[in-house]
């Protein structure tokens, strides 16, 4: 056979093994595309939930935990915002518990929206309106929310602060009992989560815990600092952060921080070892050159009011308790070691300058 014929053979099952690679990626595929439109419809997976649109006919829908539906929240306790329904159940689905939660869930209070990644199922991103006046009559109103955050948010309403007793979702029954119906949001014709499970879930899939819902923060800042400060960041942190941190912290910062903090620090600290027990009566008018960089360790609490300006360098060390009211301006030089105790009252004028010895 020649070469050439072999080449030709060559590259015929060449073309046949690339096409038979192409028909199996194919099938693949369709396989694949198949398994996802059926997750879609809620059939055979885990994490799926009834939903419930009320209306003018009450009809139920099987959600997948990522898609969003609207909410509305149930409890046992008459709260807020709620109306009572069957069974002695209460729903609710605006009002100031809601704004409360979502300014504890860090939305702040202003009208909230977040593109969602699953598949909007009414129209657009998650939506949590806020204070803003056109919106009053739907003050708190949660839309598109997946189940986790709808969970999340139910649980965040207080509906009693004495025993912080929480609200939740309704369940499938309640909402087709008519729990919630007329009250805002333009919920009624929409789907409303549950806590029902969904009929056809897979056999052995476990209960989504809504723990699993909080495991991380619910509006996560669109830009992370690129070098955390910290491997171990607070389990509170504060809800009014600083807006100019200093850009060189103390490495050993004080154990018992002042609560009252002046509001103009000076930017040249005197010393890297301050006092450790500073006066609580600072002088509001101190000396602008001090005399000494050693000060008296026990300084006298009714210093002169006019101190000389020439000091003596070798001032008594045992001064008199009773000192002359009109010292003279003229001093002798060499004044006697020996002074006598009983000096006289009317000194002559004209002392003689030979004294006798005795």
């Amino acid at each position: 056979m020649g070469t050439g014929k072999i080449e030709i053979k060559q590259e015929v099952a060449k073309r046949m093994l690339r096409a038979a690679a192409i028909r199996w990626r194919d099938s693949l595929l369709s396989f694949l595309v198949a398994g996802l439109l059926l997750e879609k419809a809620g059939a055979n997976r885990c994490g799926a939930y009834d939903t419930v649109r009320q209306g003018t006919s009450f009809t139920s829908a099987i959600g997948g935990i990522e898609t969003r539906h609207e909410v509305t929240c149930c409890s046992s306790r008459a709260a807020s915002g709620f109306t009572s329904c069957a069974n002695g159940v209460f729903a609710g689905r605006q009002g100031q518990l809601f704004l409360e939660a979502k300014e504890r869930l860090g939305f702040g209070l202003q009208t909230t929206t977040f593109q969602g990644n699953g598949s909007a199922v009414d129209g657009g991103a998650f939506r949590w309106q806020g204070k803003d006046a056109s919106l009053e009559a739907f003050r708190g109103c949660v839309h598109n929310a997946d189940w986790c955050l709808a969970s999340v948010i139910c649980n965040e309403l207080i509906v009693d602060v004495a025993s912080d007793e929480r609200a939740r979702l309704c369940t499938e029954q309640e909402l087709l009992d008519g729990c919630g119906v007329g009250t805002g949001c333009g919920h009624d014709s929409d789907f409303q989560w549950t806590t029902t499970v969904a009929a056809n879930e897979t056999a052995g899939c476990p209960s989504l815990a809504i723990a699993e819902c909080t495991s991380g923060t619910l509006s996560p800042t669109q830009s992370p600092t690129v070098s955390p400060t910290t491997s171990s960041p607070t389990f509170s942190p504060t809800g009014s952060p600083t807006v100019g941190p200093t850009l060189s912290p103390s490495t050993t910062p004080t154990s018992s921080p002042t609560n009252s903090p002046t509001s103009s620090p000076t930017l040249s600290p005197t010393t890297h070892s301050p006092t450790a027990s500073p006066t609580t009566t600072p002088t509001r008018s101190p000396t602008v050159s001090p005399s000494t960089s050693t000060p008296t360790v026990s300084p006298t609490s009714s210093p002169t009011q006019s101190p000389s300006r020439t000091p003596t360098p070798s001032p008594s060390i045992s001064p008199s308790a009773s000192p002359s009211a009109s010292p003279s301006t003229s001093p002798t030089a060499s004044p006697t070691l020996s002074p006598t105790l009983s000096p006289t009252v009317s000194p002559s004028t004209s002392p003689s300058t030979s004294p006798s010895a005795s």
